[in-house]
């Protein structure tokens, strides 16, 4: 699930109910879990490594621009102060 797929094999052969699914096997999940054709696993499969990437990226992304935002803010503070306002909102 999520990022673990990063490290799954998306060429892996699915497996239905710990076998190796043949060509013409159609495996079929109690609860939603596996459904489908082994063809339809192989591309679940790649869908689900692709998702993961592509969460990675957009995770990393939203930490870099949190991290700027907290050091701009933490300069501008340092900087130029609570230009004079104390905490109840009245200035000193």
């Amino acid at each position: 699930m999520g990022v673990l797929n990063l490290f799954t094999d998306p060429d892996a052969e699915p497996e239905c109910d710990g076998q190796v699914m043949g060509d013409r096997d159609v495996c079929i999940g109690v609860g939603g879990g596996k459904n489908g054709t082994r063809a339809e696993l192989l591309a679940k499969q790649h869908a689900d490594r692709d998702d993961a990437a592509e969460n990675v990226e957009v995770g990393g992304a939203g930490v870099v621009v949190g991290a700027l935002l907290y050091h701009a803010g933490s300069y501008l503070d340092r900087r130029y102060g609570d230009g004079g306002i104390t905490q109840d909102g009245t200035a000193r």
